[in-house]
Order: C-alpha cells, then structure tokens, then sequence
C-alpha cells in the first residue's frame, strides 16, 4: 500500500483533497489539519510546476488563498534546508571563537541596513574561505569555512535579515549549501532572478572606501581574508549589541506610555525586560574593546 501510495502521490493528494474536504470544512482545527497535510504531500513533489498545477486545485477545492498555499510550502522547504545544513555543518571549537551571550526571546524586529550589507558581502565573497583547520589525533583534517559560520551566528540567536532581498539571498545561500553547490559570487551576481543579481553586484562591487565597521581594524578590502576570523567575530559583536540597545530604548519608551504607568505588572514585566537586557549589555562592555557607531 505504502509503495502504491509513493508512486502515485499526485493522484493521492487530489483524492485526500476532496475525500476530507466536506468533513473538515465546518471544523477550523480539522481544515487547518489538513491544509497542512496536503501542503506537507504536494512539498514532496520534485516539480515546481506540478507543485503551481497541484496548489491551485488545493486552493480551489479547500476554498483558501493560494499564496497561503505557497508560503507554507516555502515554510516546510526552509526547514529541511536548515535541518540538512545543521546535519552537514561542522561546529567551530568553542576555544577559537569569542562566544556571546544569547539575545533574549522577546528581541525582535530590529533592522540595521549596515550590518546586513556587510554580512552578506562576506557571504558572497568569502563563503567558501577556511577560518580554521584542526587536525586531531588520528590525524583527520576538520575545516571550517565562513558560510556556515554566518549561518550559525544568525540560527543560534534566532536572528534573521530584516531586509526582503538580502534574506531572499541568504535563503539561496541556504539552499546551495544544503545541495552541496560551492559557493561563488558569479552564483548572485549573473543569477537568473534580476533582483538578485543585481542586489548582488551592488553588495560585492569594490569601494575605494573603508567601511566603517572596519576602520578600527585598519583593514583595507584586499587585506580581509587574512583576518576573517577576527573581522567576523566583530561584526557580529556589534551587530547583537546594537540590536540589545535598540531594544533596551524601545523597552524604556514603553514605561513613558500611559498604559504601562497605570499598570503594575506590565511595567513589573517591562523592567524585567531591561534588567536582562542590561545584563548582557554589560558583558560585552567588559569582553570586547568596542565603541558603537
């Protein structure tokens, strides 16, 4: 049964469809149920076009807007390529890296336009570059290179590029690891989506200019290969404590408004929010020589 049902999956979905439609319409937990089993089917489908063909009749039959179709198939696929790139991904020894403290939970929304830029701009142009070779007892050779490093920087503290393009790009980055696609700039630059492309060129192209965020290192463009470790360390350093202020100065805003003066336990919650925050603020005060810009 199992190998009839693999074998003829498409025609399966049409048949689950309209088989648990007329009993699950009336019941909102049991549609969202199956909405998410026929998704979960069609994502296994190795077609984008049977995949467009299969979602609009889905669309069609369980009555739901097709673009919620599309972004939880969107959903599922990013997540098998996380869990693919957490399977393939080597972790770098804890003694040759600055660990941070996590960012709480409840941070979210903070957008900066410079770090994001000068994320991806290591991505595209060093991705594939070794930060670090170890070689064990036995002899066996571990590398570690910049892309799943950026990865893992950004997953670990649930953190994402704000940024619609840029993310657009970072999932792709995602999706050639998980598939086993060296990383090269002509993969963004020369990409058939236009918006990539040119987001890319624009990203990657030199500039007689040192960024600000390595003026400090004295580090010009052609020299950065030789400290990317360093360099990498530090832009993430800043880039989590910027986020931590931001957040800590919307929290005290907060307690200015009326609602949270007249209300013990939400400012209770709120200056709890700005004691953690503090917290952290303060360990990277005391870890890293940084003067934020």
């Amino acid at each position: 049964m199992f190998e009839f049902i693999k074998n003829n999956e498409e025609d399966f979905i049409k048949y689950k469809t309209n088989l648990y439609h007329n009993e699950a319409k009336n019941d909102p937990i049991k549609l969202a149920e199956l909405i998410s089993d026929i998704v979960a089917s069609i994502a296994i489908i190795n077609n984008d076009i049977k995949q467009a063909v299969y979602l609009k009749e889905c669309s069609k039959i369980l009555d739901i807007d097709e673009a919620t179709l599309y972004k939880e198939i969107a959903k599922i696929k990013r997540k098998k390529i996380e869990e693919k790139n957490r399977t393939n991904q080597t972790e770098l020894p804890q003694n040759e890296i600055k660990l941070t403290p996590p960012i709480p939970q409840f941070v979210d929304n903070q957008y900066y336009e410079t770090h994001e830029v000068e994320i991806l701009r290591i991505l595209l142009l060093y991705g594939n570059n070794i930060l670090y070779e170890h070689t064990d007892e036995y002899e066996q050779k571990t590398v570690y290179t910049v892309a799943p490093y950026i990865i893992s920087q950004l997953q670990n503290d649930n953190l994402e590029l704000k940024n619609l393009l840029y993310k657009k790009i970072f999932h792709l980055v995602e999706e050639y690891l998980a598939n086993g696609i060296e990383l090269k700039p002509e993969l963004f630059t020369k990409n058939p989506d236009i918006e990539i492309s040119k987001i890319a060129a624009n990203i990657i192209a030199p500039k007689p200019e040192l960024s600000q965020i390595w003026e400090k290192l004295g580090s010009a463009i052609l020299n950065e290969e030789k400290t990317l470790l360093e360099i990498l360390e530090d832009l993430f350093v800043r880039y989590k404590l910027k986020i931590l202020k931001e957040a800590k100065n919307e929290c005290e805003k907060q307690l200015t408004s009326e609602n949270v003066i007249n209300n013990t336990e939400t400012k209770k919650e709120i200056l709890e929010k700005i004691k953690e925050l503090d917290k952290i603020i303060k360990y990277f005060g005391e870890n890293y020589n940084i003067v934020l810009f």
